[in-house]
């Protein structure tokens, strides 16, 4: 279901890779709002919140509130979004 963190490389076809797009995503997103992943404090921010997740999804673990194996999918998803500054 995830991107394994560091999978950036181009599709087969040549194209971009998954986490590629997801960046892009991102970056539209932070586009629509006139802010953008490439503005170092913009990107501090996006990084500090995800770290923040990060922290909520580990609370939710100890918690009992999410098991191993999801606690495991969803810091693979923050990982793959932490390259988002660097891809876009």
């Amino acid at each position: 279901m995830t991107t394994p963190p560091g999978n950036t490389g181009p599709t087969e076809e040549g194209g971009r890779s998954a986490l590629e797009e997801f960046a892009n995503d991102l970056e539209m997103s932070f586009n629509d709002v006139d802010r953008s992943l490439t503005n170092p404090e913009t990107s501090a921010v996006f990084l500090r919140t995800l770290d923040i997740w990060e922290r909520t999804l580990q609370g939710s673990h100890a918690n009992g509130i999410i098991d191993a194996g999801q606690l495991a999918e969803l810091t693979a998803v923050l990982q793959g979004m932490r390259e988002a500054p660097r891809l876009v």
